[in-house]
């Protein structure tokens, strides 16, 4: 069981890392995105907002964190 654990939260890094390298390439993102750190970020506010809705944390307050979260992923110039 735990290696199969382990292979699904490997593939989800790579899955949400081949999204942030498209969105730099497709200047989405800063040129300068440390690729790995915004992918760590990512897998980490999913693993602990998945604990936040077992917990039962009030909608707004999940919205609130997707849109912090957010902030970060958009580009310099682009309208933000």
């Amino acid at each position: 069981m735990r290696r199969s654990t382990m292979a699904r939260r490997a593939a989800d890094r790579s899955h949400i890392r081949r999204c942030v390298v498209r969105d730099v390439a497709a200047k989405e993102l800063a040129e300068e995105t440390d690729v790995d750190g915004v992918t760590f970020m990512i897998r980490t506010f999913l693993l602990g907002i998945s604990t936040q809705v077992c917990d039962d944390t009030p909608a707004h307050d999940l919205h609130a964190a997707a849109d912090a979260v957010l902030a970060t992923w958009r580009a310099p110039g682009h309208g933000n």
